[in-house]
């Protein structure tokens, strides 16, 4: 039986992605803002990837937390899983790759690189040599779904949870006290970011509250605004390298799965808008640079309004947005379906 769609994770998921798109399109333009602000958007931009994690460990826990290994198997699990992912992120690697050789004539390309990127196989291999803006955190979607059976096998039994949960705290803090904080003197470094190691935890929380908040709702109410006025706390108070190591992270990872779980229990007003915004997120995340870089790379290499005044910058983000939509939403409906309909047309033979 198939599970009823969650419209308020589709909504969260499209705040999120509406966040990174903005902060990504003001960065890129470099608009200023004041402190109040800029900040919170900055972070924003960090943890918005983040809440993706989480949403997607809630919803694999809610689809396969009964049916994996027992009605859906392993191999069908992983082919369902690489099929969802793999057809629009090739293309947007095929467009950005054509792309990178238009607007800049020195470059060079890479075979082995595009070869890891093409099968997917950089996310295990070389998490930071994503060639799509962005493609790190799809990489990083692919080596959750590896080790997804791993957690849900661990939560499935009588003490796994409580071991999870130690497990999610461990690998936060040992992650980013020592693969990520950088030593004294020493610059943050964005390659070990990125690793897959460094956001599991919220992948496995996710997983957590896809599996037992949905009846769980004291101080929802109470608790979701204290984390929102918190995270603006935070991100006013700390520098961006705090704010992604350390125990501000371990703060931030409960920060999101409170984020998650109010979006999954309360009986919200529909949003419409976000809600569908949320279901085109996955184009939208991987198109959103190709139109903004590609656009201002265009310009640039022609000569044409390279120095734009303050309105200038807000119609360019603003064409670009909606040129960004539009797409996102042509990749939705004619290339991300692509993978359901090998899966048909498998079944069929």
């Amino acid at each position: 039986m198939p599970v009823a769609r969650l419209h308020g994770l589709d909504e969260l998921r499209g705040w999120a992605a509406l966040l990174i798109v903005f902060y990504h399109f003001t960065t890129w333009e470099q608009v200023e803002f004041p402190a109040y602000i800029a900040n919170p958007l900055k972070l924003s931009g960090f943890y918005g990837v983040s809440v993706f994690y989480v949403l997607s460990g809630c919803v694999l826990s809610i689809i396969y937390g009964e049916k994996l290994g027992n009605t859906v198997s392993l191999s069908t699990f992983y082919t369902k899983r690489y099929l969802r992912i793999a057809p629009l992120f090739i293309v947007i690697l095929l467009i950005s790759t054509l792309g990178a050789k238009i607007v800049n004539e020195d470059y060079v390309f890479d075979f082995w690189r595009f070869f890891l990127n093409f099968s997917l196989l950089f996310s295990w291999i070389a998490p930071s040599e994503h060639m799509p803006v962005g493609g790190w955190s799809i990489g990083n979607e692919i080596f959750f779904y590896s080790v997804f059976p791993l957690l849900l096998l661990l939560i499935r039994i009588r003490a796994g949870n409580v071991l999870l949960v130690l497990l999610i705290i461990a690998v936060t803090i040992l992650v980013s006290f020592g693969l990520v904080k950088p030593d004294s003197g020493k610059e943050f470094e964005f390659s070990k970011y990125v690793n897959p190691l460094n956001h599991v935890a919220f992948f496995a929380l996710g997983m957590l509250i896809g599996r037992y908040s949905k009846d769980w709702t004291r101080w929802r109410n109470f608790l979701f605004p204290l984390s929102l006025v918190t995270f603006w706390i935070l991100s006013m108070e700390l520098t961006t390298i705090d704010l992604v190591t350390g125990w501000p992270r371990v703060i931030l990872l409960g920060l999101t799965g409170i984020w998650c779980w109010f979006f999954f229990t309360a009986d919200l007003l529909r949003n419409r808008p976000m809600e569908w915004l949320g279901k085109i997120s996955y184009s939208l995340y991987l198109v959103h640079p190709i139109v903004f870089l590609g656009a201002d790379g265009f310009l640039r290499k022609a000569g044409q309004w390279q120095e734009r005044s303050l309105s200038q910058s807000a119609g360019f983000m603003a064409i670009c947005f909606f040129v960004t939509v539009v797409s996102a939403w042509i990749l939705w409906r004619l290339v991300e379906p692509v993978g359901g309909r090998l899966l048909k047309m498998r079944r069929a033979l």
